[in-house]
């Protein structure tokens, strides 16, 4: 037989036994909820944002590229010839005196190749790229599955630009001349846990030719090669 002096705590056991019962099964509830939150932060920064960034790192590149390629096929048309942009001075006798760049017009089309270029990146800006869902998962084998994720690009721009001569030996009294457009754009790319500026270098080649003679060592106006260009209006 149980006695219980008083009476009222014994009564309220088995009432105090259920509360705690209770807390015990809400405090186990959340030590697993904060548990799989854990586990699953841990597999998004440490697994998935490394795979996201350089998914998505590549993905900008190749818009970039596309963006820059596609700016200059449309300023540096067929109509021009590598004699529009450089001059070249021949004697009597055939032999190449000196090779004059023409300044105004590589710098009108060089103005405008990147006006358009920095048009065709703004789209990347206003679109975003996507991601595929699998790369979320860190693995690479999976990187390219799923379904489409679109993440924001927070800004685009052209950092700098300049040309880039090149003489090429070609031959016996030959040279390949070479005027490459470099362009460096840069992307910044944002999302939870990660903020990424992509630069990236891309070479345009504009024109080449190959010149028969030796080239002279005077190549009048090459203060415009190899120099960032002053594109501001």
């Amino acid at each position: 037989m149980e006695y219980c002096v008083p009476y009222n705590r014994c009564k309220n056991r088995p009432e105090k036994s259920k509360k705690y019962r209770k807390r015990k099964r809400i405090i186990i509830s959340l030590s697993i909820v904060m548990a799989i939150i854990t586990l699953l932060l841990v597999q998004y920064f440490v697994f998935a944002v490394p795979t996201v960034r350089l998914v998505s790192e590549q993905r900008i590149r190749a818009l970039a590229v596309l963006a820059v390629e596609d700016a200059a096929q449309n300023t540096f048309t067929a109509e021009f010839s590598h004699k529009d942009f450089v001059d070249i001075t021949r004697d009597n006798d055939g032999n190449i005196l000196l090779l004059q760049a023409n300044t105004m017009l590589i710098h009108a089309l060089t103005r405008n190749a990147v006006e358009l270029a920095h048009k065709n990146l703004t789209y990347i800006e206003e679109s975003g790229i996507t991601v595929p869902l699998g790369a979320f998962f860190g693995a690479a084998i999976l990187a390219g599955y799923g379904p489409d994720i679109q993440l924001r690009v927070l800004s685009v721009g052209i950092m700098a630009s300049n040309l880039h001569s090149e003489f090429i030996s070609a031959g016996i009294n030959q040279t390949l001349h070479r005027i490459t457009l470099n362009l460096m754009a840069e992307v910044t790319l944002i999302m939870p846990g990660l903020q990424s500026v992509v630069r990236n270098n891309i070479q345009v080649p504009i024109t080449e030719s190959t010149i028969i003679g030796r080239v002279p060592d005077v190549f009048l106006n090459t203060d415009i090669f190899n120099r960032s260009l002053n594109l501001v209006p």
